[in-house]
């Protein structure tokens, strides 16, 4: 369950991941929302997808178990006028970190299952704030 810390806290993302569900795009769930960043946890079954999307805000990912290929697009643009030829791709394990700009595109696919860490720099303390520019919930909460 998501939460609004106002002290240090510890979360064990392996623990709080959500299940696995079936369809292309992997289970999510917000984790907690703090000074100036929105964590929210992604479990992948083998083959699901993050289709190419932008952040209004900066973001970082880091895997937690299994692996993803995490694709950047070169350059800055709408994500439906990207084509694939267009991004950067890496595979993170665990303990590798992704670091994203705000409002670049990316993707991000699990060939064999992962648990992936979002990390959401939001710079305020009201978190996650969508291209309103005000606190809203994150696009897989609506």
């Amino acid at each position: 369950m998501p939460f609004t810390p106002h002290a240090p806290f510890v979360l064990n993302i392996n623990d709080e991941a959500p299940v696995t569900k079936e369809g292309d795009f992997p289970a999510a769930q917000r984790l907690a929302t703090a000074d100036g960043a929105t964590i929210v946890a992604f479990r992948f079954a083998p083959g699901q997808r993050l289709d190419s999307h932008h952040a209004p805000h900066p973001i970082s990912v880091q895997v937690i178990e299994g692996e993803v290929e995490f694709a950047v697009a070169r350059k800055a643009s709408d994500p439906s006028e990207i084509d694939d030829e267009e991004f950067t791709a890496t595979t993170l394990t665990p303990g590798m970190v992704q670091y994203v700009p705000a409002f670049v595109v990316h993707h991000v696919t699990s060939k064999d299952g992962a648990i992936m860490k979002l990390t959401l720099h939001t710079g305020d303390h009201e978190g996650y704030q969508g291209h309103s520019g005000k606190p809203e919930k994150l696009p897989f909460e609506k």
